[in-house]
C-alpha cells in the first residue's frame, strides 16, 4: 500500500532472521502470517542454528501459543523430516534439539511467566494477553551462552488503549524496531479485475495492486466487506485505528 508507515512483509522476516532486530513489535493484519513467520519460521531457524538457545512462546491463550508451536512443525517437516536435529519428535508443549536448544510454550498465567529466563521470548497476539501477565513476562529475556536477549511481539491491534497500543508506544520511546503492514502487502494480484467494477475500488491504494504477488485471495477479502463493519475492517485488515467503534465512518454513512 502507500501508507508511509507500512513495510513489505519480508522486511521484518529478514531483519529478525539476521538478528538485525532483537527487540521488536510487529503490527500486522489478520492472515498476515504473523504466527507462521515469527513464531514458526523464526523459532525453527534460531533453534537449529544456535546451540543452547532457548525460546519461550506466550500467546493470548494456550491455543494461540500452540499455533506458533505447530507452525514450527511445518518447517521441521520441510527441512528435517527424519528428526535429525531433535532429541525426540516435537512433543505437545516443548521441543529439545540435539544442539541443546529448547522451545516451549507458556500458559498465560502469573506462575508460568515468572519462572523461566530464556534468551528469546515471543508474544503472540499481544492484544489478548492480560496486562498483569504481560508485564511479568517482559522480565524473562536474558542473555546467556553467547546469545543476546530478544523480545518479539506480533499482533493485530484492535483494542483501544490495549496491550498492543502500549507496546507500540514503549517501542517508539525506546527506539525498538516497529514494523507495520496491512492486507495490501499480502494480497494477490488483481490483474484479472477491472478497476471500474472492482468491489475493492473504494479502498484500493492504487493500480500497483496489478503487480502484487501476495497469497491472500481477493475474493476472500471482498467477502469481508460484506460481513464486517468498517471500523472492524480498518482495525483488523487495514491496520488503521479509527476510534472506539461506536462511531459512523465515511463508508458507512447513510443519510
Amino acid at each position: 500500500c502507500e501508507h508511509p508507515d507500512h513495510v513489505p512483509q519480508f522486511r521484518p522476516v529478514s531483519d529478525i532472521l539476521r538478528d538485525v532486530a532483537r527487540y521488536y513489535v510487529i503490527w500486522a493484519c489478520r492472515s498476515g502470517s504473523k504466527t507462521y513467520l515469527y513464531g514458526g519460521l523464526n523459532t525453527w531457524v534460531k533453534s537449529c542454528s544456535k546451540a543452547r538457545y532457548e525460546t519461550r512462546i506466550l500467546g493470548g491463550s494456550k491455543d494461540q501459543s500452540l499455533l506458533s508451536y505447530e507452525a514450527m512443525k511445518v518447517f521441521r517437516d520441510a527441512t528435517d523430516p527424519k528428526n535429525l536435529r531433535l532429541v525426540k519428535d516435537i512433543m505437545q508443549s516443548k521441543a529439545e534439539f540435539t544442539n541443546q536448544s529448547k522451545v516451549s510454550i507458556l500458559t498465560a498465567s502469573m506462575t508460568a511467566v515468572r519462572g523461566p529466563h530464556p534468551q528469546a521470548l515471543l508474544l503472540d497476539e499481544v492484544d489478548e494477553i492480560d496486562e498483569e501477565v504481560y508485564q511479568a513476562a517482559l522480565s524473562q529475556p536474558t542473555s546467556k551462552y553467547g546469545h543476546k536477549a530478544s523480545l518479539g511481539m506480533f499482533s493485530t491491534n484492535h483494542n483501544i488503549m490495549g496491550q498492543m497500543d502500549k507496546a507500540l508506544k514503549n517501542a517508539e520511546e525506546r527506539k525498538h524496531h516497529i514494523y507495520k503492514y496491512c492486507v495490501w502487502e499480502v494480497l494477490e494480484s488483481c490483474k484479472d479485475y477491472r478497476c471500474s467494477t472492482c468491489p475493492l475500488s473504494e479502498l484500493c491504494p492504487g493500480e500497483q495492486m496489478k503487480e502484487a504477488d501476495g497469497y491472500y485471495k481477493i475474493d476472500d477479502f471482498v467477502n469481508k466487506l460484506h460481513t464486517l463493519s468498517y471500523s472492524m475492517l480498518a482495525r483488523d485488515w487495514l491496520c488503521i485505528k479509527v476510534g472506539l467503534g461506536d462511531t459512523v465512518y465515511e463508508q458507512e454513512w447513510d443519510e
